[in-house]
């Protein structure tokens, strides 16, 4: 733990290196690199060995930032005590094979909720954006790519809200189509 600005710093297993001035650089120059830079942990450990930074470790900034977004709360919260009007634009990434289900809001850029779930079915799009209107944010209208699991749970939570397709899977869709048919049909792709 910290002691002192000028003391040695110690965490529990020995594995931070220098005062705490250089351990306080060192978790600013991370938070930093990844938020700001969009680097990986490997750039970022590149980046600080390059700069003369202690603890740039890919162990030590991985644990670090490990440890920073368990104590980030999965869903943004509204302060004020007003309702907020939101797009909300979801879709969902994958961590080895695991669905984590994403809302941001794309005129802020606010990630409204992000969350490791077990499906991507229509009951996990219901539960995930009632949480968020729980959280005092509420959907003006959706947009997705048109999944199975995300329509249904429109079509189950959200009907009341229009729904307008991603710009990206619809053009990629509809190229597709156009494609096939040019195929079909035995013109030159």
């Amino acid at each position: 733990m910290i002691s002192g600005r000028t003391n040695k710093y110690e965490g529990q297993d020995n594995s931070y290196v220098g005062n705490a001035i250089d351990v306080e650089d060192s978790l600013k120059h991370i938070l930093s690199l990844r938020l700001e830079g969009v680097c990986s942990i490997e750039g970022i450990s590149t980046c600080m060995k390059r700069f003369g930074l202690k603890n740039s470790s890919v162990g030590f900034i991985s644990q670090y930032l490990a440890t920073v977004g368990s104590q980030l709360p999965s869903t943004f919260s509204n302060q004020e005590n007003a309702v907020q009007l939101a797009v909300f634009a979801s879709d969902e990434i994958f961590s080895k094979h695991t669905p984590i289900l994403v809302t941001v809001d794309p005129v802020s850029s606010v990630i409204l909720r992000i969350e490791l779930s077990d499906t991507r079915k229509a009951k996990d799009w219901v539960n995930h954006w009632q949480c968020i209107e729980d959280n005092g944010y509420i959907a003006i209208y959706l947009v997705s790519d048109e999944g199975t699991g995300l329509t249904s749970g429109h079509s189950k939570g959200l009907s009341d809200r229009p729904f307008q397709p991603d710009t990206y899977h619809v053009i990629a869709h509809r190229l597709g189509i156009w494609l096939e048919r040019l195929e079909k049909n035995g013109l030159p792709t």
